[in-house]
């Protein structure tokens, strides 16, 4: 790229020109301005020019008006609206040189003696910006042209698209139809048709724009003007004839902010959409896993009289239960996997496929047998049985087999792997304990004999089979579990209603203990008489 150095000094022209040669400029040289404008009209025309203010024949502002002017400003095709920028390298650097300066169309000021890379750092600014505000798009309003220019080169350098409108009026118009888009809007105070605060109110109230950064460019320092400002929603202000580093310092500030909540605003919506799209499969997981549960209404043709319980923790849970009639008896079996939510989901699939293999495929309804062939299945599946395995998951379960005696009365034989079965006979709850052995872990014996348990019951007993999640809940006034003996108690208060008011029943001692705290587990109760209505006994 090419660069005008104009400047009657030939040591600063020196200075000027090594410097920029060494960043890759180009760099012709004039001494005065009538030789500026003769350098400029040959092309190609210079992309940039430094202008001493000072200078004989010609001075730095006249010629910077001369530039800006047809038929001069036609020379530079290279630049938008054939303004090329101009930096004044200058000693006379007042408040009123740089609004002079300004307002004649320069881009920037440098104050001699400058300091070393000074002239390279602005030129590459305004040549090569780094852009490290791209994306974000400022809304400057002011009727007057100048101003509204040195303010949006300003934003341009650093990477900012700028939209400009004349008023009040045309701004807010602007804002309507680009409400998502504009990020931060700088206005001058005095316009026809609407002022600046009236704008900056309608923003507030009108669009609920709150938090867009709001800027006044005003000629007042007079302190109730500009507590005023602030009551209209203005987020900071500058006093013109404003300095170019104040101005840079506080757009950046409110800029950088800007980009930061554009950018968390993005990373929001991105964090939605995940969860969204996370969500929905995890829904779509929740109907695959309520699809290996027993069918109700199936059920009731076999079993009439239960209720089964089965409340995730999450979406999807660790818990499952089967219900199953065969031609030796129902079988009824409720599992606890590893964890909870999606993990727990996982090992539910690989142990409702193990169990559906045993008893189906294999016809085996032993419960004993059965939490043995399952922990041999749930190992070997994911390779527990190995040292170099990855994972160490597993399950606990409760396995009951109901049939009738020579003398048609009911009995189950149960084995459990850690889980418990009550029963409720005669007014009294009984707990038999399952072994203290988990199913499927590393630790677990390949081996093992899960011991079975054969109860004889009479027509009005009640059984219940259930996870640990029910008696681990945290509540009551001092946080602790619901625990085995209130499950207990609770089961034998309940257990003469009908089941599914014994289902709601549990659900409300529940609710009623946890109080403020949050499930901690996934929750599976199955309660059933063996017997049918017509045969209860009083």
């Amino acid at each position: 790229m090419k660069i005008l150095v104009v400047d009657d000094s030939a040591m600063i022209r020196r200075l000027i020109r090594n410097e920029l040669e060494k960043g890759g400029y180009d760099v012709i040289e004039a001494r005065h301005g009538f030789e500026a404008i003769a350098q400029a009209a040959e092309p190609p025309p210079p992309d940039l020019i430094t202008l001493d203010v000072e200078m004989p024949k010609l001075s730095g502002f006249e010629t910077c008006r001369k530039i800006r002017e047809d038929p001069y400003s036609k020379l530079f095709t290279r630049s938008r609206d054939n303004m090329a920028p101009i930096i004044f390298v200058t000693s006379l650097d007042t408040i009123e040189d740089r609004k002079k300066g300004f307002t004649l169309g320069a881009t920037d000021f440098i104050t001699k003696p400058f300091k070393e890379g000074e002239i390279l750092s602005a030129v590459n600014k305004i040549l090569k910006p780094d852009n490290r505000l791209k994306g974000l798009t400022a809304l400057v309003a002011n009727n007057d042209m100048a101003s509204r220019r040195i303010v949006t080169d300003f934003l341009t350098r650093e990477g900012v698209s700028v939209v400009e409108a004349s008023d009040g009026v045309e701004a807010f118009a602007m804002l309507v139809k680009n409400t998502d888009s504009i990020d931060i809007v700088i206005t001058d105070f005095l316009m026809p048709q609407m002022n600046g605060d009236a704008l900056c109110n309608k923003i507030r109230t009108e669009l609920n724009l709150n938090d867009l950064p709001v800027i006044f460019l005003t000629e007042s320092r007079d302190t109730v003007h500009l507590l005023d400002l602030f009551k209209s929603g203005a987020s900071d202000y500058l006093a013109q004839p404003f300095v170019k580093e104040e101005l840079l310092a506080r757009l950046m500030v409110h800029l950088e902010r800007s980009r930061l909540n554009k950018h968390l605003r993005k990373t929001l919506e991105e964090v939605e959409l995940s969860n969204k799209k996370i969500l929905q499969s995890i829904q779509y997981a929740e109907l695959i896993q309520k699809s290996i549960l027993p069918n109700e209404k199936d059920v009731r043709t076999y079993l009439p009289r239960h209720f089964a319980l089965w409340m995730p923790k999450d979406i999807v849970g660790g818990d499952f239960y089967q219900i199953a009639e065969f031609d030796d008896g129902i079988l009824i079996a409720v599992v606890d996997c590893t964890g909870h939510g999606v993990p727990g989901a996982f090992m539910t699939m690989i142990a409702s496929s193990g169990l559906r293999r045993i008893t189906r495929t294999e016809n085996c309804h032993k419960p004993g047998k059965i939490l043995k062939r399952l922990n041999h299945i749930i190992k070997t599946s994911l390779q527990q049985d190995k040292e170099y395995s990855l994972s160490d998951d597993g399950l606990d379960a409760a396995v009951c087999l109901i049939r009738k005696n020579d003398s048609d009365q009911p009995v189950i034989t149960y084995a459990g792997a850690k889980l418990p079965l009550y029963y409720i006979m005669d007014g009294e709850i009984n707990v038999i304990k399952g072994d203290r052995e988990s199913i499927g872990y590393k630790r677990s014996k390949l081996d093992f004999e899960f011991k079975e348990h054969t109860v004889e019951l009479k027509n009005s007993a009640r059984v219940y089979m259930t996870s640990d999640g029910y008696q681990s809940q945290l509540g009551g006034q001092k946080g602790k579990c619901f625990g085995p003996a209130n499950l207990r108690r609770l089961l034998l208060d309940i257990h003469r209603l009908d089941f599914e008011s014994q289902r709601k029943k549990l659900i409300e001692a529940l609710e009623d203990y946890k109080e403020n705290y949050d499930r901690i587990d996934d929750i599976t109760i199955v309660g059933f008489s063996p017997t049918p209505p017509d045969r209860e006994e009083s």
